[in-house]
């Protein structure tokens, strides 16, 4: 099926098969990039938003509660 063939028939669900079909991809190239190690640009990317964490310390969230909330639609 080419690219354009699954273009159309995503903008033809609706919004909450979007979002499935969304967090399925998501999910599925996360397991990929974990399979794989990280480049030194990644490195360094992460690097830097640790110290920027660290010198600005927040509240944050991990992924599964956000999207709960998400869905939930909190």
């Amino acid at each position: 099926m080419s690219t354009q063939a699954i273009t159309d028939h995503i903008q033809r669900l609706t919004t909450d098969e979007k979002l499935e079909l969304l967090y399925r991809l998501w999910d599925e190239i996360a397991g990929e990039l974990q399979a794989r190690p990280a480049t030194d640009a990644e490195r360094r990317y992460l690097d830097d938003r640790l110290r920027d964490i660290s010198a600005d310390p927040r509240e944050d969230r991990r992924w599964e509660e956000a999207r709960e909330d998400l869905l939930a639609g909190r």
